[in-house]
């Protein structure tokens, strides 16, 4: 299976219900994390066509607001399908007690993107990192990598993290 393939295939199991057909990337396309985000979505209903981020739709706030949870949840779950789980999840003892799955590690890492009180930082073009205090959280998304980045939970603290790698 190819790159593209894989993409669809892990795009069409966060949208339940809905078929999602990605076109080539072309001029005045916009990419989001190599996905393209116009799209053409089927349903039972019919087919309805999506614009790309950050253009306007009839819905307005809502329909980016929308765009902007399905990014977050599209990150969450190629992170948790990563080196995340296994390194630190089963082999170091990270999360104890309360990550036990990749499905409940994807559930966190969505929550941490969507609570409020996550910090974000763009530290390149191509990473960012979100630190989120009340679980002890640090989220590196990386579009570079493979598995888009990892979650864990620093064992020198968050704020002896950041400094020692120079993020604070």
């Amino acid at each position: 299976m190819g790159v593209d393939a894989e993409i669809a295939q892990d795009i069409m199991s966060v949208a339940e219900g809905a078929t999602i057909l990605f076109q080539p990337l072309r001029a005045g396309m916009t990419k989001v994390e190599g996905v393209v985000v116009r799209s053409t979505v089927r349903t039972e209903g019919g087919t309805a066509a999506t614009k790309a981020a950050g253009q306007a739709e009839a819905s307005g706030a809502s329909s980016a607001f929308n765009a902007e949870l399905l990014k977050k949840q599209f990150i969450a779950e190629q992170i948790s399908k990563g080196h995340s789980f296994e390194k630190h999840i089963l082999s170091q003892g990270e999360f104890p007690s309360w990550i036990r799955t990749t499905k409940q590690l994807q559930h966190h890492i969505e929550t941490v993107l969507n609570d409020p009180v996550t910090t974000h930082k763009t530290l390149n073009e191509i990473r960012s990192i979100y630190v989120h205090r009340p679980s002890h959280s640090v989220i590196i998304h990386n579009v570079g990598a493979l598995d888009r980045g990892t979650i864990f939970q620093p064992k020198t603290g968050i704020d002896g993290f950041l400094q020692s790698s120079k993020w604070k």
